[in-house]
């Protein structure tokens, strides 16, 4: 993952469990994450600032491990450090009850369009050290999320064990049957389309993300990756609870990492194919998909079995493409 971490989220570990779990998290595969700050070194200073107000007292605490990880690491001040984009942050600045760094966050976040950025806050005003938030207004969120629509926040306050969730808590619909799903739907798409071969279990680690599906696809000009989001809503929800734009960003994010991954490979940009049984996108998702400039991304809605959830041996029946509205319905788009 790529992140920008608020400070209030260190600040906060101390007190709260969920996020000391998502930064714990965070240190427990350090290697495997890209940190990112102000040019302005706004954000450098108040870590640092945290890391002494507290280094000395818990020297194991996962803040002060993963502050330290950061501040000792001279790559990250150097080719991790990004602009901030000054009239947003003076819009961000004039809103009610803004407080200090976000508007610098977002101001960054606004620049980076192309990194696949997620941003961690906390999720909840949830004591006297947490300043207020201005993305903790749904309002507010939407508002912004029009202006940048590849905004993907990480609320650390509502991490289940070490894993943090993602810009808002429907997204995660974690049915029992959801890695069953992910591997039928990789055995699906092979039987499918013969050009396609998937790579079972995907890849760990060496992405940087966690991937539902990957594959490659002979292609006139050379193997193309494939990276695949499977979404599993749970019965009667699949009509209740469309596709978010939250969701697409996952797949963006894995689509930015896989390019990167793929870059000393083949050197080719991968395609992305959003599968669930979810009948329906809804229109932020909608936007985002039909402003997507570097990745051909199709979404497929995947027919089950009847009963799938109580039985054993369960299988996919048919697909039918909801994004882009084409008759070719192929894994990605030519």
């Amino acid at each position: 993952m790529r992140l920008i971490i608020d400070p209030d989220v260190f600040v906060e570990s101390f007190g709260c469990d969920s996020c000391s779990a998502a930064l714990n998290e965070l240190n427990m595969h350090f290697e495997t994450h890209c940190f990112y700050w102000d040019d302005e070194e706004i954000l450098e200073a108040e870590y640092r600032r945290i890391f002494n107000d507290h280094y000395g007292e818990q020297e194991e605490h996962p803040a002060i491990l993963l502050l330290q990880y950061l501040l000792e690491d001279s790559s990250q001040s150097q080719e991790n450090m990004l602009p901030i984009d000054n009239m947003y942050r003076t819009k961000i600045t004039s809103m009610p009850h803004s407080e200090a760094v976000e508007p610098e966050m977002l101001g960054m976040l606004f620049l980076a369009q192309d990194l696949g950025l997620q941003l961690m806050l906390i999720g909840h005003h949830s004591g006297l050290k947490a300043r207020y938030r201005v993305l903790h207004s749904e309002q507010d969120f939407r508002l912004i999320s029009k202006d940048i629509p590849w905004l993907d926040v990480l609320w650390a306050a509502q991490s289940q064990l070490l894993i943090p969730n993602s810009t808002s808590q429907s997204i995660n619909d974690h049915h029992p049957k959801t890695k069953e799903f992910e591997l039928q739907t990789a055995l699906w798409l092979q039987t499918q389309y013969p050009d396609l071969k998937c790579i079972i279990p995907p890849p760990k680690g060496s992405i940087g993300e966690q991937i539902d599906v990957y594959g490659y696809r002979n292609m006139p000009n050379g193997e193309v990756a494939l990276v695949g989001e499977c979404k599993l809503r749970g019965p009667g929800n699949e009509n209740l609870k469309p596709i978010e734009a939250g969701e697409i960003q996952q797949l963006r994010r894995k689509l930015i990492a896989a390019q990167l991954y793929e870059e000393t490979r083949s050197g080719q940009i991968p395609d992305g194919i959003f599968v669930t049984n979810a009948a329906q996108i809804d229109e932020p998702a909608l936007e985002l998909l039909m402003q997507e400039e570097i990745f051909r991304i199709i979404v497929i809605n995947m027919k089950l079995q009847k009963k799938w959830e109580t039985k054993q041996d369960w299988r996919i029946l048919e697909q039918h493409q909801l994004y882009p509205q084409t008759t070719d319905e192929t894994p990605c788009h030519e």
